[in-house]
């Protein structure tokens, strides 16, 4: 049995490395582009970059151990893609984040660490899964916003100074009121600002460059309504709506969510739950 089982195991890696197991990039395939040293590059620095990627990974390795897997954030600020990726080579679980991204002008700090979560969300975010025929095991895209707001970004800014932190921000309108209905402690309620600036941070970069400048707000949610759950980018707003929803659904984050149904670790209708769902304009399994 023991040779089996080693045979799977290369069989598997040998796979990953024929037939590249890359999914889940944060944006659609663009041509968005910011080098270092650019005359367009925010003020994030090289090193900001590469504390928030470690963070990361001091947080989810241990996660991903627990599962017989290996964590590697690659810090791609060298490259000027504005984008990440995840892939999974064998007991690999490999998160790309290139510095372009972390250049642009509309993501900011915190929005770095939440795309560092969405591509961890690919391999931790449970379901729904993508329909893939032969890899099934990234979590669909809207899985990954959510786990993203829900629980990574919660995860590794629970101790630090968030109230400090929000005090310092620019709120948009009607956030920090929802999040003080939500939330009985005040670290709490400065968590779920954090985390729904940081998804507003995305969701404007998503809006710009990708949805030829359309207007998103916390306030007008999409009213799209979906017959099956979409695996694929959704537009902005609905990408907003998802984070958002993350960020107010209070479930504990050491709730973890099921890759076999979509009640397990989250806010559902199947709780009795009225606020932070998966929203409809791309999530419509009721398991």
């Amino acid at each position: 049995m023991p040779i089996f089982i080693a045979i799977f195991f290369f069989f598997s890696i040998y796979i990953g490395m024929v037939v590249p197991q890359k999914f889940g990039q944060l944006l659609p395939e663009n041509s968005l582009k910011i080098p270092p040293y650019s005359f367009l590059a925010n003020d994030i620095t090289r090193e900001e970059f590469a504390e928030i990627l470690k963070r990361a990974s001091e947080v989810y390795a241990p996660v991903v151990k627990k599962k017989l897997g290996v964590l590697h954030i690659q810090n791609g600020w060298a490259f000027d893609e504005v984008n990440a990726y995840a892939q999974r080579v064998g007991p690999l679980y490999s998160v790309t984040i290139y510095g372009g991204l972390a250049r642009h002008p509309l993501v900011t700090r915190d929005g770095v660490l939440l795309a560092v979560c969405h591509e961890l969300g690919h391999h931790l975010g449970g379901a729904p899964k993508t329909r893939g025929i032969i890899f099934k095991w990234p979590s669909s895209e809207g899985a990954s916003d959510y786990f993203a707001s829900l629980k990574c970004f919660r995860n590794i800014v629970r101790n630090d100074d968030n109230i400090g932190i929000i005090s310092a921000m620019e709120i948009d309108h009607g956030v920090t009121e929802r999040c003080a209905l939500t939330y009985k402690h005040d670290d709490e309620k400065a968590i779920c600002v954090r985390a729904a600036m940081a998804g507003k941070s995305l969701a404007d970069l998503f809006a710009l460059e990708i949805d030829g400048g359309m207007e998103i707000s916390f306030d007008t949610p999409s009213r799209e309504v979906v017959e099956e759950n979409e695996d694929k980018h959704t537009d902005a707003q609905c990408r907003l709506d998802t984070y958002w929803q993350g960020a107010l659904c209070n479930r504990p984050i050491t709730e973890e969510l099921s890759d076999r149904n979509s009640v397990d670790g989250a806010c559902h209708k199947r709780r009795g739950d009225q606020i932070g769902l998966r929203p409809a304009c791309w999530f419509a399994d009721s398991k």
